[in-house]
């Protein structure tokens, strides 16, 4: 799946955690603008990707993937426009595994 825009992203395997991390950064020509045109550029960022998830099957890995970061951008758009994160620095979304149900049971035996 390709999805261009305005920052990059990265599935990382940490080793020393042991967790999935998703490392998020914007491209240079995004972080180069003023934080006006940077928050109007990511409004029409998420409409463009809202209109392209219409087109898309919702059971498919690609519409997931792309509702995923349609959501992401979503929710920094506030941020964005307070200029309240640095734009070089990395994201870094740490990903939780989640316990199989076996597991799950195993630690919560019924009584």
């Amino acid at each position: 799946m390709l999805i261009e825009g305005l920052f990059t992203i990265e599935l990382i395997d940490n080793a020393e955690t042991s967790l999935r991390e998703i490392h998020i950064n914007f491209v240079p020509e995004y972080r180069s603008i003023d934080v006006e045109q940077q928050t109007q550029k990511l409004a029409d960022y998420v409409k463009e990707l809202k209109t392209r998830l219409l087109t898309l099957d919702k059971e498919s890995q690609e519409y997931q993937g792309m509702m995923t970061i349609a959501q992401f951008a979503e929710n920094l758009h506030p941020y964005i426009a307070k200029s309240e994160i640095p734009l070089e620095e990395t994201i870094v979304i740490e990903i939780e595994q989640a316990s199989s149900l076996s597991e799950l049971i195993s630690q919560n035996p019924l009584h």
